[in-house]
């Protein structure tokens, strides 16, 4: 049996995992206690946690970038006590979707939702 000390050690374990499987284009696991967990990202993407901005360079032109807004997730997050920040390649509890899901109401959240429901 593996014994983790630190929260960030068992997010770098579960990262490692090889029985991922992608439902809907969210990646996740079921862990040995059975919890489903899911990439945080996808989940953020999903739900329209996201800005779009557009940047010019000289070599190609104009790029048009989407990113996750972080800052809102991990806000949304530490109000349901959620115990760490989370970022890109981390996994997040299935009731932890469920509950951000409910924290998003624009359009891109409401076909996801719909999908993965």
């Amino acid at each position: 049996m593996v014994v983790y000390s630190t929260y960030n050690s068992v997010l770098q374990y579960k990262r490692n995992l090889s029985l991922h499987k992608t439902i809907e284009g969210v990646r996740g696991y079921v862990d040995e206690k059975q919890t489903v967990w899911l990439n945080a990202e996808d989940v953020a993407r999903g739900l329209g946690f996201t800005k779009t901005e557009g940047k010019f360079s000289t070599t190609s032109g104009r790029k048009i970038y989407e990113t996750v807004r972080w800052a809102r997730v991990n806000q949304y997050l530490t109000e349901f006590d959620y115990p760490d920040e989370v970022d890109k390649g981390d996994f997040i509890p299935e009731n932890m979707f469920y509950r951000l899901a409910m924290k998003a109401s624009n359009e891109a959240a409401k076909v996801f939702q719909a999908k993965v429901a």
